[in-house]
Order: structure tokens, then C-alpha cells, then sequence
């Protein structure tokens, strides 16, 4: 046994063997380095495809929201005319600069485009039957789910591309009689694919490949519209962006791959050394004396064990471990500093890093830090470094100087730790601090139990509350009392099932005042149980105050301020209604002013103006509070007095009225004399509808004018 061991070819066995073993060793730690690298990539790769896939869904809804809110608009405003949308799109486009056209198809013809220059083709097209073929199916899923629809991107009648977004809009009215919604029409947004995927910041990352697919809201089974096709085919970070009827999916992946992590030479080049000079060491201790054998394997056992120690630390350590001289050019470093700033491996680093500051972006912090060192012998310091891929990366340094027993300095230690991560968790969360503080919408955020966590500033401006008034309270505290139990409760009721709950709602400030706000509230879930709810909203009142405006001049006389033709034919309505149910009468009095034509051309229409207000005043104060005056237009007024019981109640009014009149109205410095010719009709003496009512007065005011004007003539007196 002792001769086979001393012989040739035993020796050669053990050596081949040691070599297969070391190099294997070095094989597998090389594969575990690049399974490592590959899964920190993918990691990192995974992070920025959420924060895409955030932005690019904040984009969308911001348009969506709007699509919602014109669609609620439009139901309640179905005669909307050109001039108000024009209004109300051009506010639309100031708030939203994402949005590019609004149009309104009215029985699904374009009837209303904003902006109309450029747009002109549009008008008049059947988006329910003349579509091209490939942009019906869209059309028809919105039709058929009564949401908001995203098709696109496609190309326009007038020219270019775009997403469009159309939202069935169904009658109000309709709904609250329960009778089956009415389709009014369609309500279509337009916006830019660039400027939504700009917004998002999908092409801002040039070591990332980005795709977008879905067309028309189809997920998986739509076509690719941005980015490269073939992402979709490979090993990428895919995540889906939920739209109100379908989804899209989002790829993304590193331009070179997740498996572009490199050969790490120096693991085989230190293995083959290894081979060799434990080869080398087999080689003696086989030649050599048994006690020659044994020195040496004593002292290998212990050069050994102290390497492998100081060589496990330093070669495995997670933390980048660097050594320099005094002047702060690198003697050595472990793999960790060299990953940390992209190199392959140590030698790579050694040649092309050149020293500690030139690491340094900032000069003058490089300059900073060398001087405290050399005044306080330590440092830690967070600092951005350049790395060899040509990007910055944030790193926690700590420094220590190298003293003789002298205290000369020999030289410069210290640890480097990769914080880029931690520094952009913290812009983050500093980025979405300054959204949710310096949003002009009002934002609550509160726990499952509804207590109050965080409010924004917009929240303290629209209420008044404080944000120390209310953390900790429920959002009860804002109840108006407009609404009762039942709505709250099925408020809760959707919340819980669906997690979403949006509408008007009517709520009070700290100081006592009512007011209308659109509310967006959100369940937040975590392990599927809710775990915070989020309210967005936003104070309406000025588009309640402007509704109310539009709704006073549709129905009021510019100049005077009395109701129109439209509410007088309502009032008029709902009066003979009255009158036929309670078996009394109503009398309608048609006023025409003698000679106002001559007022106009021989004192100006400026005057003709006063003198109408100051008819218009007269006939106010000559009728009861129950009684309505309107002015047809030009001179002529109409007074319908409803639940008429004696006939002598209509002889005061126009007693009255020419008392009124009788004195004239002084305009500048001159007296212009006043009067009228009344024609007066009965419901239902002369009359049995409101047209027939409303002639039967103005045939007999024409009687009055032939008999010399100034004069009260009834219906039922020309036929006695």
C-alpha cells in the first residue's frame, strides 16, 4: 500500500482529481453568481414595470373620470346647444390638456365636435352604422355594457391617430319614472397615444424594452401598439392595466435580456491557480519524508484557515470592501464593490476606476470627504457615485484612515453600500406626498373603520376643517342631513361588495354651510381584507351655479327678467290642469303697448329698453305673488292669473295696470306718456286648451287696438 501511493501513477490520480474538484467548485460558483445577478435584475425590472404601469393607469383614469362626468352632464342637460358645449368643452380641455377633442353624437350622429377647426369632417357622421369595420366592434361593447369604452388607437376621419373613449349617455328622466332609460346618445373623447404614453414616462428608461397590447380594450387578444411585438414572446415582466371594459397588458424587460450576465473570468482564472499550487503542494507532500509531510500540512492547515477566514469575508461579503493608499488610489477591493458599480470583476475595476474621488459625481464633496478623514480619521457619508454602465448610483460610505503606531497615515479603508434603491423608495414617497398635498381635489384617507388617518390641504380648503380637527373622527362629522340613512347604508353596502362607490353628494363646511361635492371613495385591500378606504372629491358648486344660470336664461327674458315663451307654455299648462281638477277658472291677459314703435325710432332702442323694464316693473307689482308675467318679446307682455273665482279680480288687475300707466315714465328728463291695449280670455269659457287660450287673448287685444288702443277688450264681449 505505502509503494502504491509513493508511485507515479497514484500521484497523477490525486492530482487529476484535486484539479476536477477545484474547477468544478469554481464552475458551480460562477452559475450561482449568475443566477443571483439574474434574479436582482429581474427584481429591479419588476419595481420599475409597477411604477409604469401606476402612472399609465393614473393617465387613463384622469381621462376616464372626465368621459364619466360629461356623460352625467350631458343626461341632465340633453338640449344642450352649441354655444354651451362650446363653453363647457373649452373649460374641459383647460382643466384636462391630455384631452384633444370632445364631441356629442346625439341618436349616435356627431352633432357637437370642440375644437370645430380641423374637425369639420366629423360633424354629421353615424358613429353607430357609418364606422369603418374595424372600429364598430367598439361601439357595440360600449353600447352594450353602458360604460365608458376605450378603443384605439385608430385612425381619425380627419386625419392622425388617437384613443378614443365613447360613453352611451341615457336620460335621467327616463330612469326616475321607471321606465326603460332612453338613449340620448353618445358622449367621445380624443386624446394623443404620444402624449398619454409621454405622460406615463414609458419612453424614458433606455435600458428598458418596453410593449403595450390590447387594442380596442382586448388584453391578450388585442394587437401590440407600442413597443416591439416580439417582447410578448419572450421572458418578460408582464402585468395587466384594468380598464372600465377590458384591459391592457404591459411587457416589460431589459434590452439585452435577463440572462446578459457575463463569463466571470477570474472565478476560473483563481481556480485554475488553485489547482495548480494545491497540485504543486500534493506533488511535495507525496515526494517528501512523512515529518516533512506533516510540517507542511500543519502549516497549510493554518495558512489555510486564517485565508479562508479573512478570504470568506472579504470575498463574500454583501457590503462593497475596498483598500487604498493614502492619496486615495485603489490597492484592492472584493466582488461586492465591483458589482456595486458595475463592473465585471476586481481587475476590470482596478485598471478603469482610477481613485476614491474620481468615483465621487460631486467634486466637492469627493474634496470634502478626504479632508475629514484626514481631520477625524473616520466618515459615513451618503454620496452618488458614477458606475461603469454610465449611470449614478446612490452608496452609504464608511471610511476609516490606516494609522502607525506613528499616526502617519498609510493608508485609506472603508465599506460601500448600494442605498439606490432606499434613495428612490424616498423620492417616491416624497413624489406622492407632494401629489396628495398639492392636489386640488380633496383626499381623505381612513382606516377599516372608517376614523379619519390623513387629509390634504385641499380637504382643509373646501371644508374648513383642519387636519388636527379631524384625524382620528369619521367623516360623519361632514353630514349635511340631505340625505338620509338609506343612502348612507347603500353607500356602505357597495363599498363592501364592490370596493367603489362614486356620485354627488351633498355635505357641510365648518362653518355651517351646505355645498355639492362629486365623491370618489375606493377600497384599499391587503391579504384580500379591507384595510383602508380612500375618498377623492372635489366641490361642484360653481358648475351647480352655472347649471342654475343656463337653466334661468332658457326659461327668463334677457332684458326684463320675466319668464319667457317655454315657461310661460309650462306654467300655463300646469294651470289649466288646476283649473279643470278644482272646477275654477283661469284668465290669461294679452297687453300689447300702443305706439312703442315710435318710442324706438324716435328715442333710440336704449330708451325702448328702459321703457320695457319699467312695463315690465308696473305689471309686477299689478298682479298677486300666485300670478306670472312674461314677455312674449318686443312689446308684448302676457299676465296669466290662475284660480280666478270672481270676475271683479280681473277687473283690479287691469284697473292697475292702467293706473300704472297712466302717469307715463320719465326718462332722461323726458316724460313719455303710456299705454296698452289688453285682450283678456277665460279658461273654460273661451278656451279649452292652452293655445286655443292664449289666441282667443290675443284676437281680442287686437280688438282693443281697433278701437283706438288704451282699452281692455274680453273674448267673450266681441261675439255678444
Amino acid at each position: 500500500m505505502s509503494r502504491f501511493i509513493r508511485s507515479r501513477h497514484f500521484q497523477v490520480f490525486v492530482i487529476v482529481l484535486n484539479c476536477t474538484f477545484i474547477l468544478f467548485v469554481a464552475y458551480m460558483f460562477e452559475q450561482l453568481e449568475r443566477r443571483n445577478y439574474e434574479q436582482r435584475l429581474r427584481t429591479e425590472v419588476n419595481d420599475q414595470a409597477s411604477a409604469l404601469r401606476m402612472r399609465l393607469e393614473s393617465a387613463l383614469m384622469t381621462r376616464l373620470h372626465v368621459a364619466e362626468w360629461l356623460r352625467e352632464y350631458v343626461a341632465r342637460h340633453s338640449d344642450i346647444s352649441q354655444d354651451d358645449f362650446a363653453l363647457l368643452a373649452q373649460d374641459t380641455l383647460a382643466d384636462h390638456p391630455g384631452i384633444n377633442t370632445v364631441q356629442l353624437a346625439r341618436d349616435g350622429v356627431v352633432t357637437h365636435v370642440y375644437p370645430k377647426e380641423g374637425n369639420e369632417s366629423v360633424l354629421g357622421l353615424d358613429i353607430l352604422h357609418g364606422l369603418p369595420k374595424d372600429q364598430q366592434p367598439a361601439v357595440s361593447s360600449a353600447m352594450q355594457s353602458s360604460r365608458p369604452f376605450l378603443a384605439g388607437p385608430v385612425d381619425l376621419v380627419q386625419g392622425g391617430k388617437s384613443f378614443i373613449v365613447r360613453t352611451p349617455v341615457y336620460l335621467k328622466d327616463a330612469q326616475q319614472d321607471g321606465k326603460k332609460p332612453q338613449f340620448w346618445g353618445l358622449v367621445t373623447l380624443l386624446f394623443s397615444p404620444l402624449q398619454l404614453f409621454d405622460e406615463a414616462g414609458l419612453g424614458k428608461n433606455d435600458h428598458l424594452a418596453v410593449a403595450l397590447r390590447g387594442k380596442d380594450s382586448r388584453g391578450e387578444k388585442g394587437d401590440v401598439f407600442y413597443g416591439p411585438p416580439e417582447i410578448f414572446q419572450l421572458n418578460s415582466i408582464r402585468t395587466d392595466i384594468p380598464l372600465p371594459s377590458g384591459k391592457w397588458n404591459l411587457a416589460v424587460m431589459p434590452k439585452d435580456g435577463f440572462s446578459s450576465f457575463p463569463l466571470v473570468w477570474h472565478i476560473f482564472l483563481s481556480g485554475v491557480l488553485v489547482a495548480f499550487i494545491s497540485s504543486w503542494l500534493l506533488y511535495l507532500l507525496l515526494r517528501r519524508p512523512e515529518e516533512l509531510r506533516q510540517a507542511i500540512d500543519r502549516a497549510t492547515e493554518a495558512l489555510a484557515e486564517s485565508e479562508k477566514k479573512f478570504r470568506g469575508i472579504f470575498e463574500n461579503a454583501v457590503h462593497g470592501i475596498f483598500q487604498t493608499t493614502p492619496e486615495g488610489s485603489f490597492i484592492t477591493i472584493n466582488p461586492a464593490m465591483a458589482t456595486i458599480l458595475g463592473y465585471t470583476d476586481k481587475r476590470h475595476f482596478l485598471i478603469e476606476a482610477g481613485t476614491l474621488c474620481d468615483l465621487f459625481y460631486d467634486s466637492n464633496m469627493a474634496l470634502s470627504c478626504m479632508e475629514n478623514l484626514n481631520a477625524h480619521n473616520v466618515m459615513t457619508v451618503e454620496a452618488r457615485l458614477h458606475s461603469k454602465v454610465g449611470r449614478t448610483i446612490w452608496t452609504r460610505i464608511t471610511a476609516w484612515s490606516v494609522k502607525t503606531d506613528l499616526g502617519e497615515i498609510v493608508g485609506i479603508e472603508g465599506m460601500v453600500d448600494d442605498i439606490t434603491s432606499k434613495k428612490q423608495d424616498e423620492m417616491r414617497l416624497k413624489l406622492f406626498e407632494k401629489v396628495f398635498d398639492n392636489s386640488l381635489d380633496g383626499i381623505v384617507v381612513t382606516d377599516d373603520n372608517a376614523s379619519i388617518l390623513a387629509v390634504n390641504k385641499a380637504f382643509t380648503r373646501i371644508t374648513g376643517y383642519d387636519r388636527e380637527e379631524v384625524i382620528g373622527k369619521e367623516p360623519s362629522l361632514l353630514k349635511s342631513g340631505s340625505h338620509d340613512d338609506f343612502f348612507y347604508r347603500a353607500m356602505w353596502e357597495q363599498l363592501q361588495r364592490e370596493g367603489l362607490w362614486e356620485g354627488e353628494i351633498w355635505n357641510r363646511r365648518k362653518n355651517g354651510e351646505i355645498y355639492p361635492e362629486w365623491l370618489s371613495i375606493s377600497a384599499i385591500r391587503e391579504n384580500g381584507q379591507i384595510a383602508q378606504f380612500v375618498a377623492i372629491f372635489h366641490d361642484i358648486s360653481d358648475i351647480k351655479d352655472q347649471e342654475e344660470r343656463i337653466r334661468h336664461q332658457a326659461f327668463h327674458d334677457g332684458l326684463t327678467g320675466l319668464p319667457n315663451r317655454l315657461l310661460l307654455d309650462d306654467r300655463l299648462e300646469v294651470a289649466l290642469l288646476q283649473s279643470s281638477r278644482a272646477k275654477v277658472r283661469t284668465a290669461l291677459l294679452f297687453l300689447d303697448l300702443d305706439d312703442f314703435k315710435m318710442i324706438n325710432d324716435t328715442m333710440g332702442h336704449a330708451v325702448g329698453d328702459k321703457v320695457l323694464v319699467h312695463v315690465a316693473n308696473c305689471l309686477r307689482f299689478s298682479v298677486r305673488d300666485s300670478d306670472t308675467v312674461c314677455r312674449l318679446g318686443g312689446d308684448e307682455f302676457v299676465l296669466l292669473l290662475p284660480d280666478v273665482v270672481y270676475e271683479s279680480d280681473i277687473d283690479h288687475v287691469v284697473e292697475r295696470i292702467l293706473t300704472s300707466f297712466g302717469g307715463g315714465v320719465e326718462i332722461n328728463g323726458h316724460r313719455i306718456p303710456l299705454s296698452t291695449s289688453i285682450g283678456i280670455s277665460i279658461y273654460p269659457d273661451n278656451a279649452q286648451t292652452a293655445k286655443e287660450l292664449l289666441e282667443a287673448a290675443d284676437t281680442a287685444m287686437y280688438e282693443a287696438k281697433a278701437l283706438g288702443k288704451n282699452a281692455c277688450v274680453r273674448f267673450s264681449e266681441m261675439y255678444e
